[in-house]
């Protein structure tokens, strides 16, 4: 006699769809050798930061966003003011 077991669906309601616009499309390389800063720099290892930061995004990223990232990058944007390392919120709450 042949098991005619039916199991319902699984259930697909805590499964998040991709965000990536084309998850079939590797995401734009940005490498450590990227840094436009050297590795005795003060704000290399945010700059690393930065890139790992990257990696652990760029698939949920569109093109656009992964350029901008890879311009703020060479822009040198992960360097962190000293008035924000001495006082990082000003707000009044």
């Amino acid at each position: 006699m042949a098991s005619t077991s039916t199991s319902a669906p699984p259930d697909l309601s805590l499964v998040r769809p991709n965000p990536c616009p084309a998850p079939s499309v590797p995401p734009m390389q940005i490498e450590i050798e990227d840094i436009p800063v050297d590795i005795s720099h003060e704000f290399y290892i945010s700059a690393v930061k930065a890139v790992k930061g990257y990696w652990a995004q760029a698939t949920n990223m569109n093109a656009v966003d992964q350029q901008q990232y890879k311009d703020i990058l060479k822009a040198e944007s992960f360097v962190i003011e000293q008035s924000a390392m001495n006082a990082p919120s000003t707000l009044p709450y």
